[in-house]
């Protein structure tokens, strides 16, 4: 009996230790969007649902999971497809890995909330956070960006808690759309615009505090109201800073060539808020980087929040003009050269040059600039003497303080070009006329039907070659034209 009584035991204690450990469950949604209905996953556990130890993966299928109720889970993983929380809290206690799909509630009343310890984003194709209603995403641990946008609103928000970091952001992973840190550590907000990555940092808050950031690649309605000790502000980005509650803190500002335009004096550089009148002089409280990228910050601490910008206190630091397009198109026998700003400050002039081989450039023509301008501009040269084959041209911009800058090289071929023939009276009788640019290297040669050299002439002087054909027979001949290695045919008739 007592063996019996052992026995026993060990087969309970093995039961309960299966059904302790964890279990992953795979979203199937082949009957319906209950979340607690065991038909709509893939697992080998014995539970009605995922439990508090589990994991869970969702892909995409017939149907999405809808959260019932609140919930706890320890991992979860979205592949694809969406998670609708509804009104419902979802605290998944070690990580949350998006590799693509949407986090929804779509329910208008209240919020639904995903809660994680840690939240990992390799999201190639980018992860939307969205729904009819609102959607709050918390962060208690680190986030670490590896791959992909994640795309927030003004209604679904990503926020990081007290003591929470980022890691990983760049151009290629990041959040479009607004970012709220709550608590009394210091933060940068992982901000920015479709490929552009423009974070914003504040320091350590005093008390607990909620602010929310967002970043726009566009520039501030006004641009032109600016405090004494401000000479320009950025006309192509800003931010949004706003305090919820709070102590004050110190704001910094990034910068890089590729999005804010030239830096060329990191000393006059300077923090700018907009005050609902003016733009105002925060200062410069210390830089980091370079002329190419880095990060400015303001001088004291800051009370009101409102929109910030990039600002210079002198003419240096053009922040910048815009070049929206440079292009070279051959129309006829010449080379066009056209580009459009989107917007200019203390802009001089253009340079355009010319090379051949691409290494070696001259000056092919001086434009004006605008100087000055939140309008787009567009602007054209000419070069009438193209040659044959392959020919470069690149933009050159020069401020007012004279730094300038080199845009990327642009190029045309000519070697389909043609030059044209005007050769007169067709049909001739002796002498034929034709007309050539004068200085062009030029060779003319006369082909009989069947196909023999019968006359040369060769010519680089003149602007108009004669040819006696009074020697030839009557009939029909062809007349080669080679200008600069371009090769012309056409047919003549001697009568």
């Amino acid at each position: 009996m007592k063996n019996i009584f052992k026995l026993f035991a060990l087969l309970l204690s093995i039961c309960t230790f299966q059904n302790s450990i964890a279990a992953t469950w795979t979203w199937v949604g082949g009957t319906s969007n209950a979340w607690n209905t065991k038909a709509n996953w893939s697992t080998v556990s014995a539970a009605a649902r995922p439990q508090t130890g589990d994991d869970v993966i969702i892909n995409s299928g017939t149907f999405q999971p809808r959260l019932p109720a609140n919930n706890t889970i320890t991992n979860l993983t979205i592949n694809s497809g969406s998670l609708d929380t509804r009104t419902n809290n979802l605290t998944v206690s070690n990580r949350v890995t998006l590799n693509g799909g949407t986090f929804v509630n779509n329910q208008n009343s209240s919020t639904g909330r995903v809660t994680t310890s840690n939240l990992v984003l390799n999201a190639p194709s980018g992860f939307t956070i969205g729904g009819t209603g609102t959607f709050l995403l918390q962060v208690n641990g680190t986030m670490t960006l590896t791959n992909g946008i994640l795309y927030t609103n003004s209604n679904d928000i990503l926020e990081f808690m007290s003591g929470s970091a980022v890691t990983g952001a760049s151009s290629l992973s990041h959040v479009d759309g607004p970012v709220r840190k709550i608590g009394v550590t210091s933060f940068v907000f992982p901000v920015g615009s479709g490929t552009v990555y423009a974070p914003i940092s504040m320091s350590t808050p005093a008390s607990n505090s909620n602010y929310t950031a967002e970043y726009f690649p566009t520039a501030y309605s006004n641009t032109t109201s600016l405090q004494s000790g401000l000479d320009h502000i950025s006309n192509v980005e800003h931010w949004i800073l706003d305090r919820v509650s709070g102590s004050n803190v110190n704001v910094t500002l990034s910068f890089a060539t590729a999005r804010s335009g030239v830096v060329n004096n990191l000393t006059d550089l300077r923090v700018a808020k907009w005050d609902g009148s003016q733009w105002l002089n925060l200062g410069n409280g210390g830089t980091s980087g370079n002329t190419s990228a880095g990060t400015v910050v303001n001088s004291t601490a800051i009370t009101t929040f409102s929109p910030f910008t990039l600002g210079s206190s002198t003419t240096f630091n053009p922040l910048p003009v815009n070049l929206l397009s440079f292009n070279a198109k051959i129309l006829d026998k010449i080379v066009t050269i056209n580009w459009s700003t989107a917007n200019e400050i203390n802009n001089d002039f253009f340079t355009v040059e010319k090379s051949i081989d691409g290494i070696h450039w001259s000056t092919l023509s001086i434009v004006d600039a605008s100087e000055n301008s939140d309008v787009i501009n567009n602007y054209a040269c000419i070069d009438q003497s193209p040659v044959a084959g392959v020919q470069f041209y690149r933009l050159i911009q020069t401020d007012l303080n004279g730094q300038s800058k080199k845009y990327d090289k642009v190029f045309v071929n000519f070697e389909t070009v043609k030059p044209t023939i005007l050769a007169y009276p067709n049909p001739c009788a002796d002498w034929l006329s034709i007309e050539l640019n004068p200085g062009e290297l030029s060779s003319i040669n006369v082909l009989n039907s069947f196909g023999q050299l019968v006359m040369s002439e060769e010519s680089s002087e003149k602007a108009q070659l004669k040819l006696d054909l009074s020697s030839l027979s009557n009939g029909i001949y062809h007349l080669e034209l080679s200008v600069n290695g371009q090769l012309s045919t056409s047919k003549i008739v001697k009568k």
